[in-house]
């Protein structure tokens, strides 16, 4: 009753908790909120569970401005989220680095899909015994212009978030079949599906 609770845009909510609080009790109370967020709930006689990740920022180590709050807030969001999700993180100096490098590779991977300039590489799958090559795995790779190859559990994290899956995962498409038109008719390609284009519904169309 003495908190203010707001929705703050989409799937994101605001707490503003009243002063005077110790850490160890604002982190109790994420805990607790991710305790209670993450039971499962029955829709339609479906099981769903749904995670939650919080960032915290305190007044007035943190700032006394609301807009500097927010901004740290998000920042220590962000560093829950890729550290696992489902868990909080309160702000400390050395995360806007990090995000500030984040943004910077996020902006050069919008150029990169929307660019076509995700490479695709080909692992044979071989037979055990014989080691006779029956088929490839198609595997997407980047190599940003100045920091060399980015691992892809660096960088396709970052195109789920960006929400470029789809068009990655069709331009993908598109080059393994390419690749497999020049093979004999018995070799086959195995290409990874993300959940996002199964969502969309076109994924039949897209194939």
């Amino acid at each position: 009753p003495t908190d203010l609770i707001a929705r703050w845009g989409g799937d994101e909510f605001a707490i503003l908790l009243s002063p005077g609080l110790s850490q160890d009790h604002i982190g109790r109370l994420a805990d607790r909120i991710i305790r209670e967020i993450s039971r499962p709930c029955t829709l339609a006689d479906t099981e769903h569970i749904v995670g939650v990740s919080i960032g915290i920022a305190s007044i007035p180590a943190d700032g006394l401005v609301a807009k500097t709050l927010l901004s740290k807030a998000d920042i220590a969001l962000y560093a829950a989220k890729s550290e696992g999700r489902s868990q909080w993180r309160a702000f400390a100096d050395a995360m806007e680095e990090t995000v500030k490098r984040r943004r910077l590779l996020q902006m050069a991977l919008r150029t990169a899909v929307a660019e076509n300039m995700i490479d695709v590489v080909y692992q044979p799958i071989v037979t055990l015994g014989s080691y006779r090559i029956v088929g490839f795995e198609a595997l997407a790779r980047w190599q940003h212009p100045t920091r060399g190859v980015v691992a892809p559990g660096e960088f396709i994290p970052l195109v789920e978030d960006l929400g470029l899956m789809n068009v990655m995962g069709a331009s993908i498409l598109r080059k393994a079949c390419a690749f497999c038109a020049t093979l004999p008719a018995d070799i086959r390609i195995s290409v990874h599906l993300s959940p996002s284009p199964l969502w969309g519904g076109d994924i039949v169309q897209t194939v």
